[in-house]
């Protein structure tokens, strides 16, 4: 284990700590307007540089460094340490004259003198060396004379480094791919999306997408801005969706809309423009969306206490901190090192590692969600049962049936056949309707009229008319195309019946249904001059049927979105109304 340890602290510090290079003599002159030949830039005056390692940032001029070789620099190498550089123009001299060598990224990768990502060149001891740059994106130039030794080791490090990087990114690909197929959830496939096209962006950052994707298209370097703005997109996306910010924060969830768009957008206009301000805004808006992600990640976690958004915090401050790093050092903010050169990459692969830990443990949580959604599930199925039974146990009152067969006896008695027929007809009608209607969730209001109107005309030809009743509703309302839960109207009906008539009035029911166009509603009254609740001998009766009234007119307001009422208005000695307002449902909504 102490062995392991060792290796691993020895490994990072030969990243770390440069190799010796030898003093080089190196100055420099910016060409603003880039129109100066090799012939008269002898004669311009070159500024001395400190360091091996110039930076000029986002430029649209042309650099111009000179570079005086030591005696000792026989068979040694030049190395330009950026792969980003789209040309470099060699001047080596020669007898009074300049021999022209082009090298970058916009040439194909076979016309390089090494098979290195870096740009390597051979040079002679005491040479005078001319060397013009330019690009569109951030000019460094780290300098260094060194030899084919130094380059091997340089590059056998480097490629273990950015192969565990890269290898990182492949393997949460893949596993986070497969489970994309298993959850079926949109935020996997922007998980997914940030991953290739970071990985891309990082991989043509470091030059190796030239080496091993396009070597001899090397016009795809161009597209360095749009592979950073639809990673940007993806991450964007990722989080909005991953945080549940339409839910939790509205307002963050449409600045994060917009910053998606504008990225799409700058991803647009670098398939079409090079241009040095693309890049510059490719850099500000990088990090910015990545301060604003990871401010509202804070927010969610204290102001929202969002468990979820404690591994996002997290992971967002290492990657934030190479961003920084890395933008600050190529604009020459802060010096060039292997930590500010690089812990973009550690931190990105600490970041996409903890999104995968945090996109596993949303996972448990869908788990957790379908059981409880199960369990609530069966809990209302029990409860739908439980006011099935109460509904069948006020759909006929035993007394109604009892009371229908002695007058059914009765007439059968006094020999009047013909009344026994239709009044057993009408029965049977009732009866068979309530047994078909309440097996049936939802019933058109057109079935519910008729049956009502069946046990009405039953109860009327029962108490030989003493009663008269009513059923209105409006010619334009299209009952055959309106759906209302089965048995709604009856109980309330048999109430009247039961509880409301002294036997020494003439009864009348009313019953009235409108609708309310307004709020979408369908208003029935159901209205009896009878004695009132007040005065009613069953004062201690309550109504089973107004209590499975409620529920019902609950459960379809939650469903439709649409408020739902139930009131009672009576006034001692003239009569009792009952208002129920439900939902309009039609045809399409019922299904």
């Amino acid at each position: 284990m102490l062995k392991n340890i060792l290796f691993f602290l020895f490994f990072f510090i030969g990243f770390i700590v440069p190799s010796k290079a030898q003093k080089l003599e190196i100055s420099y002159f910016v060409d603003s307007l880039n129109h100066y030949s090799i012939e008269e830039i002898n004669k311009v005056k070159f500024i001395e540089s400190p360091t091996h390692f110039l930076n000029f940032a986002n430029t649209s001029s042309a650099i111009w460094v000179r570079i005086k070789l030591p005696i000792s620099a026989k068979n040694k190498i030049i190395e330009i340490a950026n792969p980003l550089i789209d040309t470099l123009d060699i001047y080596h001299s020669r007898e009074n004259t300049f021999v022209k060598k082009r090298y970058g990224s916009h040439l194909p990768f076979d016309q390089r003198a090494y098979n290195n990502r870096m740009f390597l060149f051979d040079v002679d001891e005491s040479e005078l060396i001319y060397i013009r740059f330019s690009s569109q994106f951030p000019l460094e130039i780290p300098i260094s004379l060194t030899d084919q030794k130094q380059i091997d080791k340089k590059q056998t490090n480097s490629n273990f480094f950015f192969g565990l990087y890269f290898g990182i990114l492949f393997a949460l690909f893949m596993y986070n791919f497969f489970l994309a197929f298993n959850v079926r959830d949109k935020v996997y496939i922007y998980y997914l999306g940030y991953v290739v096209f970071i990985g891309l962006f990082y991989a043509m950052f470091t030059g190796f997408a030239q080496v091993f994707l396009y070597p001899n298209k090397p016009n795809l370097n161009s597209y360095l801005v749009f592979a950073v703005s639809v990673a940007l997109f993806f991450m964007v996306e990722f989080c909005s969706h991953y945080l549940k910010l339409k839910e939790n924060s509205i307002k963050n969830y449409w600045v994060l809309k917009v910053l998606g768009m504008v990225c799409i957008v700058m991803a647009i206009f670098d398939l079409f423009i090079d241009s040095v301000i693309l890049n510059t805004l490719s850099q500000v808006m990088s990090l910015v969306i990545s301060l604003y992600l990871i401010l509202v990640g804070f927010y969610l976690l204290i102001f929202k206490k969002q468990k979820q958004a404690v591994i996002y915090s997290i992971a967002w401050v290492g990657y934030l901190t190479g961003i920084v790093l890395l933008i600050l050092q190529i604009n020459g903010v802060v010096p060039s090192n292997f930590i500010t050169q690089n812990f973009i990459f550690i931190g990105s692969a600490a970041e996409v590692i903890l999104f995968s830990i945090a996109l596993a443990m949303r996972i448990n949580q869908y788990r957790k969600e379908k059981e409880e959604a199960q369990k609530s599930e069966l809990q209302q199925g029990y409860e739908k049962v439980i006011l099935e039974q109460k509904l069948l146990r006020t759909q006929m009152e035993p007394h109604f049936i009892f009371n229908t067969l002695s007058t059914l006896q009765s007439l059968i008695r006094f020999q009047e056949p013909q009344k026994a027929i239709d009044y057993l007809n009408l029965f049977s009608r009732l009866l068979r309707s309530n047994l078909e209607l309440s097996r049936k969730e939802m019933i058109s209001l057109e079935d519910e009229i008729e049956t009502i109107d069946n046990y009405l005309s039953l109860q009327q030809a029962r108490f030989k008319d003493y009663f008269t009743y009513q059923i209105q509703v409006p010619h334009e309302l299209e009952v055959d195309a309106l759906f209302i839960p089965p048995m709604l109207i009856q109980p309330f009906v048999e109430n009247s019946i039961l509880h409301g008539f002294d036997g020494e009035r003439e009864w009348n029911i009313e019953i009235k249904i409108t609708e309310l166009v307004a709020t979408k509603q369908l208003q029935i009254e159901i209205i009896d001059n009878g004695v009132g609740i007040h005065t009613t001998p069953k004062k201690k009766h309550k109504s089973l049927s107004g209590d499975i009234a409620k529920e019902r007119l609950e459960i379809l307001s939650k469903k439709y979105k649409i408020p739902t009422d139930y009131q009672i208005f009576s006034e001692q000695g003239k009569g009792t109304t009952v208002c129920l307002k439900l939902p309009i449902i039609d045809g399409f909504q019922q299904n």
